[in-house]
């Protein structure tokens, strides 16, 4: 064989391979399993106010429940396992005295991951306001609900 022909052997044992190693990484891809996902379809954020060593009652501090859910916005979310997003929750003290949020708690399987704001957190009279949390989805790939809730002490 001419050393030319045995180039051109050698070029189309290469594209053979290449054709083949192409062939099954397409078929791989094609069977695998699709990349997990976390579907949040929505949720729910509950203020809890009340009273604290029976000095009376606690002003409101905002609508209780807040239900988030629906195309309009926003639901259901797609994200990947472990993922994060943000919730934003309207406060206001529509009181003529200060209030106060002192706790943010997150139902598992969610994490909190932050607060927009250090807490506790003084609302002023006649102060509106959005509290931004940020939630951390599920580590297994399924469809969850969050749900968050807001206590005020004073």
């Amino acid at each position: 064989m001419t050393p030319l022909g045995r180039r051109v052997l050698g070029l189309v044992i290469v594209a053979i391979i290449a054709v083949i190693v192409l062939a099954a990484a397409l078929s791989y891809l094609y069977t695998a399993t699709p990349l997990a996902k976390v579907t949040v379809q929505g949720g729910t954020v509950t203020i809890e106010q009340g009273t604290v060593d029976g000095r009376g009652s606690i002003g409101v501090i905002g609508i209780s429940p807040q239900i988030y859910g629906g195309t309009s916005e926003g639901y259901p979310l797609t994200l990947a396992p472990g993922g994060t997003f943000t919730i934003q929750v309207a406060l206001g003290n529509p009181d003529t005295e200060n209030h106060t949020l002192d706790v943010v708690r997150v139902a598992e399987p969610f994490v909190g991951q932050s607060v927009g704001v250090a807490l506790p957190l003084t609302i002023p009279p006649g102060r509106d306001l959005e509290l931004p949390v940020v939630l951390t989805v599920p580590s297994e790939a399924g469809s969850y609900d969050f749900n968050v809730t807001l206590v005020s002490f004073s």
